[in-house]
């Protein structure tokens, strides 16, 4: 049994395929997670969503898809909150040509998948312990710390959300200006995409790589980006595997 991760693959739908023959994922035994932010930035991204979907149908737990700020920005959109010329500066020009042509149940029925995402998940890894897999990371208006001054991941990602789920899922926090205290003092190891590790100032590469204090790993090498690429980590060994 294998564990992967991936994230922002932005309707890459090349990468995606050659990803997994890459990787060999066995969907009888493997688990892939896809941290966040499918759609965008492609021109066939929410094809690519359905895609995916189809495949969770047939492989059920062995494939889990965490919601991102790009899958919000869908919802928000459909739901009437999110303007068509903000969307389309976010990325979101081709995927409001796919989602022109869904009829009203279509779109009423994506709207209710995208709200039943999850926004994390907490698994084991086997080489680093508790970990949570989530988009975004921190919102640094909302750091809940344990009685021994550790900062408690899932009440810090619970407190965001209750306030906000929009301001959560934009928040690029934990990558760009988190000190070293919040960074080596969260109680769990956190996967995060969300910002390319290519326009990180202490990265300038398409890499997964670990944030200083070694409790972050960052797996967004953007794919929706130019100059990016797909990245995925296995977690039994982390062994990294790239797609350009």
């Amino acid at each position: 049994m294998s564990t992967y991760i991936m994230s922002d693959i932005h309707g890459s739908s090349k990468r995606f395929y050659e990803m997994l023959k890459l990787i060999q994922i066995d969907w009888s035994k493997d688990y892939l997670y896809i941290n966040g932010d499918i759609v965008d930035r492609g021109k066939d991204s929410l094809k690519l969503f359905y895609e995916i979907l189809e495949m969770k149908k047939k492989h059920g737990d062995h494939i889990v898809i965490i919601k991102g700020n790009h899958e919000l920005f869908i919802d928000y959109y459909l739901s009437g909150y999110l303007p068509e010329n903000l969307y389309s500066s976010f990325g979101g020009k081709d995927t409001i040509r796919e989602l022109t042509a869904l009829d009203y149940a279509r779109k009423k029925e994506l709207i209710e998948i995208i709200r039943n995402l999850p926004v994390y998940k907490e698994i084991i890894s086997p080489v680093r312990g508790d970990m949570i897999i989530v988009h975004s990371g921190l919102h640094e208006d909302h750091i809940v710390k344990n009685v021994d001054d550790s900062i408690n991941v899932i009440e810090s990602i619970e407190s965001a959300l209750r306030r906000d789920e929009y301001e959560y899922l934009i928040s690029g926090y934990l990558q760009y200006d988190a000190p070293a205290w919040i960074t080596k003092g969260i109680d769990k190891v956190m996967c995060v995409g969300h910002v390319p590790t290519m326009y990180l100032p202490d990265i300038q590469a398409p890499v997964i790589c670990m944030k200083s204090g070694g409790k972050v790993i960052m797996t967004d090498c953007g794919a929706g980006h130019p100059g990016g690429r797909l990245g995925c980590i296995r977690l039994e060994d982390e062994k990294l595997f790239y797609v350009e």
